[in-house]
């Protein structure tokens, strides 16, 4: 797959990869140089967990 660098410096994600890692607006990601590529992670959102056991995500 292919994509552009716009002039604002942002760079479009395919459709198809959003579909596979069911990635929605908002999603946050760390960003690395590993030699000479940038690689993208998606930041998984911490789960806190309350007394009775429940959980939200945060």
């Amino acid at each position: 797959m292919r994509t552009i660098l716009d002039k604002a410096g942002r760079i479009l994600i395919p459709i198809e990869i959003w579909e596979k890692l069911r990635l929605k607006p908002g999603t946050v990601f760390k960003v690395a140089i590993v030699g000479d590529k940038i690689e993208l992670e998606q930041e998984l959102s911490k789960v806190q967990y309350s007394r009775a056991g429940e959980s939200s995500a945060m």
